[in-house]
């Protein structure tokens, strides 16, 4: 029996990677009166929710929100915060009707949830029709939902001192993450590119454990002649920071090097992530490398080159990402929704 909290309802099936669930339970723990989490059929966050004293419970299906409606009506729970791609608009708006709502947001397509968070680099890519006249919209980097450890980090490395643009640092270390699951191996593509440059650093790749393809990783790294690592749910907040460049898809990883100015080439794979992926080289926080299915092996390789021998760029990458993601956007969030359930007085 729950007692009463605020209910997430999350993409956290394998398939998705862990963005989601990283950004849900970000925003979580600066609820006040906790929450418990509502998850996909073959969820395997378990470890992590007992970790931080969260509750959960599974769905029937990844369309489903049954289970969440139950407890809103019981009571058990006075306010819902949707994160996934597989509910539709109504199903939202069904429970929108009977607690306050919240609708994480990727794309343009909103429901009528009492608040809207898009926690996007840009506002400018996210162009989103308001569906009623009081909905709440927090849309943009000030509302990353990012853990408290990345606010930490960011305080961190804001106070670092570091060398000043017209020394040529040599380039150290790289971290590649293309998302948990990785489901089209982009990593190897990646590694690929890395093994063909003439230039000599450590290269760091992270995966979770329910990586498709992590075998195929593992047997390509003990070919490779350049030293190189696998890290299987690595702490991204100590990591980043310890690297000098990250190659990401975009999304929720993109964001978290921002956060702690590690430079950034990004290379989507997925229609949802081109947005995020381009707007990099315009905030001048990293360098849009392509789409991975329009890129070869030379293409990758060349981009990443330019980068590395610039330290110059890398300097200034870092510092304009200090400077856009604080890692204090959950608990902003956190307040605006407070603020915004109390005037629609629903509970």
């Amino acid at each position: 029996m729950l007692s009463s909290k605020w209910g997430f309802r999350v993409s956290s099936a394998p398939q998705y990677g862990a963005g989601h669930m990283r950004r849900c339970m970000a925003l979580a723990m600066e609820l006040d009166d906790g929450a418990a989490f509502f998850l996909d059929p073959d969820a395997r966050w378990t470890l992590e929710l007992d970790s931080a004293g969260l509750e959960y419970f599974v769905e029937d299906s990844i369309h489903s929100t049954d289970s969440v409606k139950k407890a809103v009506i019981s009571g058990d729970i006075h306010g819902v915060v949707f994160d996934s791609y597989d509910l539709t608009p109504q199903s939202i708006e069904d429970i929108a009707k009977w607690t306050f709502t919240v609708e994480i947001a990727d794309t343009s397509r909103v429901s009528n949830a009492h608040a809207i968070v898009v926690p996007s680099l840009s506002k400018l890519n996210h162009p989103i029709d308001r569906k009623t006249e009081n909905q709440l919209f927090l849309v943009g980097p000030r509302f990353t939902l990012l853990t408290a450890n990345f606010a930490k980090t960011h305080k961190r490395e804001k106070e670092r001192v570091t060398p000043p643009d017209s020394t040529q640092v040599d380039l150290q270390s790289v971290l590649i993450s293309m998302g948990a699951y990785d489901s089209v191996n982009a990593t190897g593509f990646i590694l690929e590119a890395l093994e063909s440059i003439d230039a000599q650093y450590d290269i760091s790749v992270v995966l979770g454990k329910n990586a498709p393809h992590i075998k195929n990783v593992e047997t390509q790294m003990n070919l490779m002649t350049k030293n190189v690592k696998l890290l299987v749910e690595a702490d991204l907040s100590q990591l980043l920071p310890e690297n000098d460049l990250i190659i990401t898809a975009g999304g929720v990883t993109l964001l978290e090097a921002t956060c702690c100015g590690t430079p950034a080439i990004t290379i989507p794979f997925a229609e949802n992530q081109v947005a995020s992926a381009r707007v990099v080289d315009n905030l001048g926080i990293g360098v849009f490398g392509g789409k991975l299915s329009q890129l070869t092996v030379e293409d990758l390789a060349s981009r990443i080159g330019e980068v590395t021998r610039d330290s110059a760029a890398r300097q200034r990458m870092r510092n304009n990402g200090l400077s856009l993601i604080d890692g204090q956007g959950a608990k902003r969030v956190a307040n605006a929704i407070y603020g915004a359930r109390e005037e629609h007085h629903v509970h």
